[in-house]
């Protein structure tokens, strides 16, 4: 039918284009436009309500979007809620560790707390205890003072007695050293005059009876030298190292030999007695040395005998041409000088040098000329020995 009408219709606008349709067809025409009216309000209204179908749909759509929008704001809200809920819970959490804490420092410190008062309640219990040691030591060093002082006392007391009985021991002591030094320098006195009143033979055979004596004559000599201002034997000695160092020496009458302990050169040591290990006993009128062995010969204080002549006679044998005759002896044991020196020349010596500016002593040296003649003969020899003779050194009688 529409397609009719639609047929119908064109036809129609075609003829009254023309002008040719009758009434018939103007009546369909007119049914024609009612329906097409009906049918465009039709259209009006389904577009209307399209239109208001689409109105809904967009409200729905927009409800549902306000809706998801709402919803979105009540997640974002719940999600700030359950922050906001995890942020108090994370701070009550710290709240509660915070709280432990301090509660745990509070027991921290209340133990140190009791452990400080424990340990000021130990001080004061060790103070006292202290207290009561330093009163029973003050006490004690009190009782120990008084002991002291008492054991002072009696020590004083003691020594006082000691010092009274050390004075009065020292007194004997001093009265009976003083009475041996006496007796020994009574003795050395004999024994030295002895010497000078005898021959080296009849010394030797009274020393060997009794070598006391000999140690004796010793102590007492070495007592006289510690008195002395100057020992003539350091000047020898002082002179003698001037020496080659290859120059034989004799020292006859050594005593401790001292001239060997000082030097370095080669020293034979003769004495009656041996005094250590560098003496060689012998009687100075024959030592045991071959003639010509020695380059100096040393006589100090040993011109002792009534025949000190021997001894130089010795001297001169062993010595060898050039050798040097050394003497120191006591002044007041030489009447004349110049004739005492004129007798030993005799023998064979030349005269070299003469110090005398000790009081006590006198110093003479003599030289064998290079081309040393004999020995005198037996006769020249006793009569030179009669010729001068030495004082011996006498001490007053006490």
């Amino acid at each position: 039918m529409d397609i009719n009408h639609k047929f119908s219709r064109k036809k129609l606008k075609r003829k009254k284009e023309n002008g040719n349709y009758g009434d018939l067809e103007v009546v369909f025409f007119k049914i024609g436009r009612k329906t097409k009216n009906q049918n465009q309000n039709q259209n009006q209204n389904q577009n209307q309500n399209q239109n208001q179908n689409q109105n809904l749909n967009q409200n729905q759509n927009q409800n549902q979007n306000q809706n998801q929008n709402q919803n979105q704001y009540q997640n974002q809200n719940q999600n700030q809620n359950q922050n906001q809920n995890q942020n108090q819970n994370q701070n009550q959490n710290k709240n509660q560790n915070q709280n432990q804490n301090q509660n745990q420092n509070q027991n921290q410190n209340q133990y140190k707390n009791q452990n400080q008062y424990k340990n000021q309640n130990k001080n004061q219990y060790k103070n006292q205890n202290q207290n009561q040691n330093q009163n029973k030591n003050k006490n004690q060093n009190q009782n120990l003072n008084q002991n002291q002082n008492q054991n002072k006392n009696q020590n004083q007391n003691l020594n006082k007695n000691q010092n009274q009985n050390q004075y009065q021991n020292q007194n004997q002591i001093n009265i009976f050293n003083k009475f041996q030094e006496k007796l020994k320098g009574s003795r050395f006195r004999w024994i030295n005059e002895k010497f000078y009143k005898t021959t080296g033979d009849e010394a030797q055979k009274m020393f060997q009876k009794d070598e006391n004596l000999f140690h004796i004559y010793h102590e007492g000599f070495k007592s006289q030298v510690k008195k002395w201002k100057e020992n003539p034997l350091d000047k020898i000695i002082q002179s003698l190292q001037k020496y080659p160092k290859n120059w034989i020496i004799g020292d006859f009458g050594c005593g401790d030999a001292k001239i060997a302990q000082s030097l370095k050169h080669k020293v034979y040591s003769f004495d009656l007695i041996p005094t250590n290990k560098y003496v060689t006993a012998c009687n100075i009128s024959h030592v045991p040395l071959k003639d010509n062995s020695i380059n100096v010969a040393v006589f100090s204080l040993s011109l002792m005998g009534i025949n000190f002549f021997d001894y130089l006679f010795e001297a001169y044998r062993v010595l060898s041409s050039n050798g040097i005759l050394k003497i120191a002896e006591v002044k007041s044991r030489i009447k004349d000088i110049k004739k005492f020196i004129k007798a030993i020349e005799k023998i064979g010596f030349k005269f070299s040098s003469l110090d005398e500016t000790n009081k006590m002593f006198v110093l003479i040296d003599f030289q064998i000329p290079q081309n040393k003649k004999p020995l005198i003969s037996k006769k020249d020899q006793d009569q030179l020995k009669n010729s001068i003779k030495l004082k011996p050194c006498e001490y007053k009688k006490r």
